[in-house]
């Protein structure tokens, strides 16, 4: 079978199981992507064992996935700030501590890397939980947004509101990918970053980046209405630059760690990083994008 065929037969096993889960949100949803960030946290430590350096693989899985349920099961501000405070606490006593009996040779390699594995995976993957149930935190969250945002209509209170908004932001992504990979490869001449992704031009990551501002923009006014145009514009704006970030950001670990996928898990796709490099930059951003208009 050739690549293309992987590639089409995954797609069509993933997409609509992807599109499932995101509509089915609550503990479907939650369940999925904490076995994705499972996954996710796996391949990291293999691209980071691959360079020599040793992680707290015990550490890091926990501490992700403690992170992850605390926002998947908890809404009210004060909960959560206080279950991330004391995993944080817990977080950084235990590496420090479990370090003092692993010995000194490699130490701030070890720490630095282990820390560094849970915040990349539990911050993208916190973050995808978090705009899926938005309707649930807008409800507890009065008292610290201003309460004047236009996501405190009555169709923003929907739970498939939310899907449809997840499922439009993977979408962006998906476009802006495809017309950088098909615009930098039939008119591609002025190289991105070459030591990064040789095969990345500007004129893809400009294409995928218009792409972006416009396939956000007109699915947002289509199905979603109640949403500014002006706020689609820069939900899309800053999908096509930190998506093609993320992806960059990704590729210079696996640059460095001497590998071409983070794993072979998907035929055709690579690992779960891959698929997911994009997202873990965006999601974040559009996170924040969203606490900001919340709060003016």
């Amino acid at each position: 079978m050739s690549e293309l065929s992987k590639r089409i037969l995954v797609a069509a096993v993933g997409i609509p199981a992807a599109m499932g889960a995101i509509y089915a949100g609550d503990y479907i949803f939650s369940l999925t992507i904490l076995f994705l960030a499972y996954l996710g946290i796996g391949e990291y430590i293999d691209m980071i064992k691959a360079k020599g350096v040793k992680v707290q693989t015990v550490t890091a899985y926990l501490s992700t996935i403690a992170v992850i349920s605390a926002f998947a099961l908890f809404f009210e501000p004060d909960k959560i700030a206080f279950l991330l405070i004391v995993i944080l606490f817990a977080t950084a006593l235990g590496i420090y501590l479990s370090q003092i009996f692993r010995g000194v040779v490699g130490a701030i390699a070890t720490i630095s890397s282990t820390i560094n594995v849970i915040i990349y995976v539990s911050l993208g993957f916190s973050s995808l939980i978090i705009i899926r149930n938005f309707h649930l935190y807008l409800l507890h969250w009065r008292n610290v947004f201003s309460g004047n945002s236009f996501l405190y209509g009555e169709v923003f209170a929907e739970s498939f509101t939310w899907a449809l908004f997840l499922f439009f932001i993977f979408a962006t992504i998906w476009i802006c990918d495809s017309a950088a990979y098909f615009v930098g490869k039939a008119y591609g001449k002025n190289k991105l970053h070459p030591e990064v992704s040789p095969k990345k031009s500007w004129e893809g990551a400009i294409a995928g980046f218009i792409s972006a501002v416009v396939a956000f923009t007109l699915l947002n006014y289509f199905f979603i209405p109640q949403i500014p145009i002006l706020f689609s514009i820069v939900g899309g704006v800053l999908t096509g630059i930190f998506g093609q970030l993320g992806d960059l950001a990704e590729s210079q670990l696996k640059r460095d760690s001497g590998i071409k996928d983070s794993s072979s898990l998907l035929p055709g796709h690579g690992g779960i990083l891959d698929r997911f490099d994009s997202a873990l930059f965006v999601f974040p951003v559009m996170l924040l994008y969203l606490f900001v208009i919340n709060s003016f």
